[in-house]
């Protein structure tokens, strides 16, 4: 027999419910066990299973409601810090190439392998926002890349050494 897995949340309302299944079962088995379906005892164990059943699942739906909404005011907290940390990144890594054209230089960008945008409308004034999603499934374990990944990645530090180390090296002369 498959053992029921234990509630996870106990109301008062359930408690109630469990208490009044418990005696509907106690008045059943104190009249022999009727197995008549019109029998007054199993009719009231059917009603108090079925009044548990019910209340078990409108709770677990309002628990879900509950958490659902707890994760868009979660979201909805951090997007200014979100859109302010991305601001920082940009400004960062603008920085960098700034530094690297000076010097004639650029490392690969390897985040354009796991990121991709998308623009939508959203707002009263429907305003076009842009965000970039990034597939970390590609890695691993969250932090190692996944065999493809790590392929395309050589590919283009192999790419990146060439010219730097060999094309630079190896130019025609200026005429």
């Amino acid at each position: 027999m498959k053992k029921m897995p234990k509630l996870q949340v106990m109301t008062p309302e359930i408690r109630q419910a469990i208490t009044d299944k418990k005696n509907a079962y106690y008045d059943w088995k104190q009249n022999n066990r009727p197995n008549d379906p019109n029998n007054q005892w199993l009719q009231k164990k059917k009603v108090t299973t079925c009044n548990l059943r019910k209340e078990c699942r409108l709770t677990l739906a309002k628990q879900q409601l509950e958490r659902k909404s707890e994760l868009i005011n979660a979201k909805n907290t951090f997007e200014e810090q979100d859109i302010e940390l991305e601001r920082q990144l940009y400004t960062l890594n603008g920085r960098i190439r700034e530094i690297n054209k000076r010097i004639g230089s650029h490392s690969p960008e390897f985040s354009s392998d796991i990121s991709n945008t998308s623009k939508y409308h959203c707002g009263k004034d429907r305003k076009l926002k842009t965000t970039r999603n990034y597939e970390f499934g590609l890695y691993q374990d969250g932090i190692h890349p996944g065999e493809l990944l790590a392929k395309n990645w050589l590919k283009k530090i192999s790419e990146q050494a060439k010219r730097d180390c060999w094309e630079t090296v190896h130019k025609p002369p200026l005429k």
